[in-house]
């Protein structure tokens, strides 16, 4: 009983300490000076990213399908891979995926912890909302669900490394798995997935 004590104040502890440190980071603001459009900006461990979807029209959906301007302003734009390489403006980039796991590092780690850090009001001022996907014929899915991160790295023919945060609301299930995580997976690349934008170094 002790020693179960003694993990559960030390897991306690640790959830407070990670709490205090995220709550310590710096927000700001950047100005694209492609269209205008301001997008938060916050600091977490030693990198600084946008806080908000990427939402810069840099081509016409390839699927032929225009977006409804109130999806673009809540959920940013969601595109395709060779467009997302660069999509960022300049001085900032996709990140990698490495550089992914440096952000998973600095909010507890793959898994449960991460996702509550990583949603609006989770501390880490990331903000996470779950824009979904698209696909290449235009059809949006699991708006409300999931939420995919583009990288740069690619994880063998024709599949990409992403971000994937999942949120399943209010649905209970019976499957060991089946938990509201964010942890990286890999993806097709045809897929419509988020952006995120990360400061150069």
């Amino acid at each position: 009983m002790k020693k179960i004590l003694i993990k559960s104040g030390f897991t306690v502890l640790m959830g407070i300490l990670l709490t205090s440190y995220l709550m310590g980071q710096q927000t700001g603001s950047f100005k694209d000076p492609r269209d205008g459009k301001v997008y938060k900006t916050v600091k977490i461990g030693e990198q600084t990213w946008f806080a908000e979807n990427l939402a810069y029209k840099i081509n016409p959906d390839p699927s032929g399908q225009e977006y409804d301007p109130a999806h673009v302003e809540k959920f940013g734009r969601l595109y395709i891979w060779e467009d997302a390489l660069d999509a960022c403006p300049a001085g900032w980039h996709l990140p990698s995926k490495e550089e992914f796991e440096t952000l998973l590092q600095n909010v507890g780690g793959e898994g449960k912890e991460a996702y509550e850090q990583l949603i609006p009001g989770g501390g880490s001022g990331f903000s996470v909302l779950m824009g979904g996907w698209r696909n290449n014929n235009g059809a949006d899915g699991n708006i409300g669900n999931y939420a995919n991160f583009w990288s740069t790295s690619e994880a063998g023919p024709g599949r990409v490394w992403t971000l994937t945060v999942y949120g399943y609301g209010e649905k209970a299930v019976l499957y060991p798995s089946y938990l509201e995580y964010a942890y990286k997976t890999t993806h097709g690349e045809y897929f419509g997935f988020c952006v995120r934008c990360l400061k150069d170094d």
